[in-house]
């Protein structure tokens, strides 16, 4: 019985991109660090699933050449293959060959033969190379009756076509009884030459979440000529006998979990972001009504607001990915980088359950990978120059993430020769870049992301061309994250990425100038202070400014505003900062703190200087969001 399980493919494709991805980063530590038996098995249990799931699917080219690779996995499991660099760099081989694979796959494409061939033969001369009685295949798995049960939590047409693929892949792999049952359900006898982990991998990548699926494995005596294709040479999961019971885990338990695709988490927040704002509108008209005799309407109103923040958090939380899915992709790069540039680097990541906004996961993931590059390129010296300075030979990069008063923090240190001022001034003025006196370190070391800065005394294929940090720094302000830079010369250099922690809604506080109101950023503000006319400096060739700590403070006033202080009366200035640098935003008035629903302008109106976006208030006007950091800088 053949059945069509293309609607299937996408829960494959995005599960074996995760394994691919996962198995890259587990094989780079297991050489750097002393490994435990648990590792090689993660990186095992990461192949085997593949191999299960592309042969489920009929993908037998990738099934095929994973085969071969679970096969050297297995036997760096058992100790008999050492994890040397050539074995890493074979096993990097072939995930690239997969990854090769699966984008064919995806394009409707016939993987290429000649590549996966050359995987092929990598893989057998490490199998045998470190043994030479040692065979490719592992030991066949023994026939077996099985028991399988399933309940599927779908309905109708599509459970009737989940069952149905279910049972074509049986039936390739064996022989099957049916009993009968309910149309969302199956229960059978299966015989053949499949574990009962095997079998659960074969069917793992189209259950969701409120199946119940149960394979309970009985052995038999192999069959003396039967043979099911290469599978049948799979070695037999670990991690519980033969005639264990395999079972779903509840829906009610904590792992459980189910793929919804973006674009319904993207409607619901925005469903969410126009309850906000519907909730703010109530409680402003609600705050109209007499506190004493309306006590009933300003208790529900207040019920409203906790759930409506409730529901905000929990949708918001949805989006939300542990920062740890790109902190995974370091390690090869780090490795491979450092082999180039003939240095030893170690990388140390901590922190990865930090959690980050699904699109800004993905938005960071070049900005950090050219400031590792940076790292080992012009931070990491050479182990001789390391050792004449008193330093390990091997040099160190840490990627650690942390939550820090409502952002996310990323940052990459490194132990290597550091910043100088001297040099990065001295290029400033050869390239006319605008200085000024009295620079502190911290302004002098921004600097280096000023487009076309480079201090690199050679052009290469990693650096030099002075295209780089200003790309980083424009592509994380993008987003309203700043960068924050400190280096010690000699000691090393740390940078800074301090991401909100969500694009779509953000705690503000509304500001009115003159007639017009804006919201500022709350993780822009430091505070407020008032300010009378005789406190402001206004020297003759610059911005006015006061004295704020005993340091000058710049003001500014938000586009259409003024700065203008009466003799009448005082102003405030709210004290902001964005890239280490403060500034006064000079304001008439502090209205209240909101939950403010970002819309676009230019998506709805255009790009405005000054401000990265919009939001409707409760009284239903538009206020727009100050972009404090484009502010600042201009």
């Amino acid at each position: 019985m053949s059945i069509d399980v293309s609607q299937f493919h996408e829960g494959f494709f995005d599960e074996v991109a995760e394994h691919l991805e996962n198995l890259e980063g587990l094989v780079v530590a297991v050489e750097a660090v002393h490994a435990t038996r648990d590792d090689f098995d993660a990186l095992f249990r990461a192949a085997h699933s593949i191999k299960g799931a592309s042969g489920t699917f009929g993908f037998r080219e990738m099934a095929e050449l994973t085969h071969y690779l679970e096969s050297a996995l297995e036997r760096a499991r058992e100790g008999s293959l050492s994890v040397s660099p050539v074995f890493v760099d074979t096993v990097l081989a072939t995930a690239d060959v997969l990854k090769a694979q699966l984008d064919d796959y995806r394009a409707g494409r016939t993987p290429d033969a000649k590549r996966a061939a050359e995987a092929r033969a990598l893989l057998e001369v490490l199998l045998n190379s470190d043994d030479a009685g040692a065979a490719l295949a592992v030991p066949k798995s023994a026939a077996a009756r099985l028991r399988i049960d399933y309940a599927s939590s779908r309905e109708g047409d599509e459970a009737a076509s989940v069952i149905a693929a279910m049972k074509g892949v049986l039936g390739d792999y064996g022989s099957v009884e049916y009993e009968a049952c309910a149309d969302n359900e199956l229960h059978c006898t299966f015989e053949g030459s499949r574990t009962a982990a095997e079998i659960w991998d074969l069917f793992a990548f189209i259950l969701v979440d409120g199946d119940a699926l149960e394979v309970a494995e009985t052995p038999l005596a192999p069959a003396a000529d039967e043979s099911f294709g290469f599978f049948d040479d799979a070695p037999e999961s670990e991690g519980a006998p033969a005639d264990a019971p395999h079972a779903m885990p509840s829906k009610n338990g904590d792992d459980s979990t189910v793929r919804v695709k973006l674009h319904k988490i993207d409607t619901l927040i925005n469903l969410v972001g126009e309850l906000l704002i519907a909730q703010s509108s109530l409680q402003e008209r609600a705050a109209r009504f007499d506190s004493v005799r309306d006590a009933d309407l300003h208790e529900i109103v207040d019920t409203l607001q906790r759930h409506t923040r409730d529901i905000r958090e929990s949708v918001m939380a949805v989006r939300m990915l542990p920062i740890g899915s790109v902190f995974s992709r370091f390690p090869r790069m780090v490795r491979e980088l450092a082999a180039e540039l003939g240095k030893d680097v170690a990388l140390e990541t901590a922190g990865g359950d930090t959690e980050l906004d699904k699109s800004l996961v993905e938005s960071v993931v070049d900005p950090l990978t050219h400031i590792i590059r940076n790292s080992i390129d012009h931070g990491i010296e050479s182990a001789d120059v390391r050792l004449a300075a008193g330093k390990p030979a091997r040099g160190t990069i840490s990627v650690r993430s942390f939550q820090r008063a409502g952002n996310v923090v990323i940052e990459v240190r490194d132990d290597g020769a550091g910043m100088s001022r001297d040099r990065i001034l001295a290029k400033c003025k050869l390239l006319g870049i605008p200085l000024r006196e009295h620079m502190s370190d911290r302004e002098v070391w921004m600097l280096v992301c000023h487009p076309g800065f480079s201090t690199a005394a050679q052009v290469t294929n990693v650096s030099g061309r002075g295209v780089g940090m200003d790309v980083v720094k424009r592509n994380i302000g993008a987003f309203g994250g700043t960068i924050e830079i400190d280096s010690t010369q000699g000691v090393g250099t740390r940078i800074s990425l301090v991401l909100p922690l969500t694009l779509a809604i953000l705690d503000g506080l509304a500001v009115r100038s003159d007639e017009d109101v804006c919201i500022v950023p709350l993780s822009s503000i430091v505070e407020s202070i008032v300010v009378t006319r005789k406190d402001v400096v206004r020297p003759p060739d610059a911005k006015p400014f006061v004295l704020y700590r005993g340091e000058p403070l710049a003001l500014f006033a938000a586009p259409g505003g003024t700065l203008t202080i009466e003799d009448d009366r005082d102003r405030i200035a709210v004290v902001v900062e964005a890239d280490g640098r403060k500034a006064g935003l000079m304001v008439d008035a502090l209205e209240s703190e909101h939950q403010v629903v970002i819309k676009s302008l230019e998506a709805n109106f255009r790009k405005v200087d000054g401000f990265s976006g919009a939001t409707v208030l409760g009284n239903g006007n538009v206020a727009l969001i100050l972009d404090v950091a484009a502010l600042i800088a201009r």
